[in-house]
C-alpha cells in the first residue's frame, strides 16, 4: 500500500483502507448495481477515497460506467494501461486482489457509510488547518476568516445531507399523518394573528415556506412584520428576527408601542404619565416573557443567518424567522457581480434555509419606483426591486399598498389609515386576495380592518 500522508500534527488523517478496497471490490463484483449507489452516496467523487491508488481506479471506473463499458479486472487493467495509469493504480496484481477483499457486494452500503464519514472528518480537519494558518499569516482578517470558515463548514454539512430520498410508500404515510393531524386540529401551520391572512394562507404559515412582504418606503412593512412576529411569539412559538436596518432599541420601542398603544414618539424626550405609564410597564412585562430573539448586526450574509437560525432552532426551538429586509443582506462569495444576480442568489438562499430548517421565513423587500409613476395601480410581481428571482423563489409574495393612492392628497405620516395587502403569489392557496387592514403609524400597529372615523 502507498504510504499515507501525515498531517502537520504527526497523526494520520481519518480513513479506512479496508472500506475503500471493499467499495472498489463491490463495483468489480456487481458494477451495474454498485456504481449507481456509489455515485449517489459519494458526494466528493474520487476525493472521497484517501488512498491515491483508489482515487485513480474510481475515476477510471466512473468514465467506463458513463460510456456503458463493462467493468472487470481485465477491462479495467486495459483502460488504465491505455492511460498510462496502471502503475499509479497499484498494478495488475493489486487490481486482481480487490474483488477478493469483499465476501459479497451486499456489504456495499456499510462500506460507503464508512468512507463518507471519514471523508467528512478529513474535510473538517482541512478547513480548520487552513483557518489556523490564516490566523498566523493574516491576523488582521478576523471578520473574513470567520465568514470563510462558517461558509466552508456549512458547505460540508449541506453536501453531507444530500441524497435523501423517499419512496411512494413513505410519501403516502407522511401525507396520511399530516392529513389526520389537520383533521384533529393539530396542523403545523403557524397563525399570523390576522384571520383574513390565515384564511388566504389555508391556516397560516407552513414549514419550509418563504413569505415575501414587499412595499414602497413608508408603507409600514416593518410594522406589519413586527405585528405578525409578536403575535406568533405571544401564541407560544419562538421567533428569531434578523434586523438589518433597525437597531434592537428601535425594535423594542416599536413592540412596546404596539403592545401598549402609546405613541412611539413619547419614548424620546417625553415622559408618559398615568394610564400611559401603566400601559408601557404592562407591555414591558409582556415583552420580557416573549420567546423572541433579535440579531441586529448589519451586513449579514445568508450563510451567517442560516448558521444563527440553525443554532436558534436547536437551542431555543425557534419556529419562525423574520428578516428586515432582503435588499440589506450582503451577497456571499460566488453570488455574481451584478446586483440582480446577487439578489437572485440571496432569495434562493433564503428559500433553501426555510426548506432545510423546516420553518417559515418571513422576509421584507422593497418595491421599485415604477409603481409611483402610475397613480392608482396595484403592485405587481414585476415591481419587486432588483430581481425576478424573488418572485420565483417565494412561496408567498404579498404587497402592502395604499388603496387611495389615486387621490391627489397623500395621507399624513401620523394619520390612522387603511392599508391593503395584495397576495399576488400563493402556492398553497388562492392568489389575488386583497386584504384590508388598519394601520396606526403613531403606535406602529396593524389591526384587522375597521372603519376609520374621520371625526376623531
Amino acid at each position: 500500500m502507498s504510504k499515507p500522508d501525515q498531517s502537520n500534527t504527526g497523526r494520520l488523517p481519518p480513513f479506512s483502507a479496508e472500506a475503500e478496497q471493499g467499495v472498489l471490490g463491490c463495483i468489480m463484483l456487481d458494477p451495474v448495481e454498485s456504481m449507481g449507489r456509489c455515485l449517489e452516496k459519494l458526494q466528493g467523487g474520487s476525493a472521497s477515497f484517501y488512498d491515491k491508488r483508489h482515487q485513480v481506479i474510481f475515476d477510471v471506473m466512473q468514465a467506463m460506467d458513463a460510456s456503458n463499458l463493462p467493468i472487470d479486472v481485465i477491462t479495467l487493467q486495459q483502460r488504465l494501461s491505455d492511460a498510462s495509469q496502471l502503475e499509479a493504480a497499484g498494478g495488475l496484481s493489486y487490481l486482481a486482489s480487490l474483488p477478493d477483499a469483499v465476501p459479497s457486494a451486499a456489504n456495499l452500503a456499510h462500506y460507503l457509510d464508512i468512507i463518507s464519514e471519514k471523508y467528512t472528518h478529513r474535510r473538517v480537519i482541512d478547513v480548520c488547518s487552513k483557518a489556523i494558518a490564516r490566523v498566523y499569516d493574516r491576523p488582521d482578517e478576523a471578520g473574513s476568516l470567520l465568514d470563510d470558515v462558517e461558509r466552508d463548514i456549512l458547505a460540508i454539512g449541506d453536501q453531507r445531507d444530500m441524497g435523501s430520498e423517499a419512496t411512494g410508500k413513505d410519501l403516502a404515510r407522511s401525507f396520511t399523518s399530516d392529513f389526520e393531524a389537520q383533521a384533529r386540529g393539530e396542523h403545523k401551520a403557524v397563525s399570523t394573528g390576522f384571520w383574513n391572512l390565515d384564511n388566504t394562507l389555508r391556516g397560516g404559515l407552513k414549514p419550509g415556506q418563504l413569505f415575501v412582504i414587499a412595499a414602497r418606503p413608508g408603507m409600514g412593512k416593518s410594522a406589519f412584520a413586527e405585528r405578525i412576529t409578536t403575535s406568533i411569539a405571544s401564541a407560544g412559538t419562538p421567533v428569531g428576527i434578523f434586523s438589518l436596518e433597525m437597531s434592537q432599541q428601535e425594535w423594542t420601542e416599536r413592540i412596546v408601542s404596539s403592545l401598549s398603544g402609546v405613541d412611539v414618539g413619547k419614548f424620546v424626550g417625553c415622559k408618559p404619565e398615568g394610564a400611559e405609564s401603566e400601559a408601557i410597564l404592562a407591555a414591558h412585562r409582556k415583552l420580557a416573557r416573549l420567546p423572541l430573539w433579535i440579531d441586529a448586526s448589519p451586513g449579514r450574509t445568508v450563510a451567517q443567518m442560516q448558521a444563527i437560525a440553525r443554532r436558534w432552532k436547536a437551542r431555543n426551538g425557534v419556529g419562525v424567522i423574520g428578516i428586515d429586509y432582503l435588499q440589506y443582506i450582503e451577497a456571499g462569495r460566488g453570488s455574481g457581480k451584478d446586483r440582480r444576480e446577487q439578489v437572485d442568489a440571496i432569495s434562493r438562499g433564503l428559500k433553501l434555509m426555510a426548506k432545510e430548517l423546516q420553518l417559515p421565513v418571513i422576509v421584507l423587500a422593497q418595491l421599485n419606483r415604477n409603481i409611483e409613476n402610475e397613480k392608482g395601480r396595484k403592485p405587481r410581481l414585476s415591481d419587486l426591486r432588483e430581481s425576478g428571482g424573488i418572485e420565483q423563489n417565494a412561496d408567498i409574495a404579498a404587497f402592502l399598498y395604499n388603496p387611495n393612492s389615486a387621490d391627489d392628497k397623500e395621507p399624513s405620516p401620523y394619520e390612522k389609515r387603511e392599508v391593503r395587502l395584495l397576495v399576488s403569489k400563493n402556492r398553497k392557496g388562492p392568489q389575488g386576495a386583497d386584504l384590508r387592514f388598519t394601520f396606526d403609524p403613531t403606535i406602529t400597529r396593524f389591526d384587522q380592518f375597521s372603519p376609520i372615523s374621520r371625526d376623531a
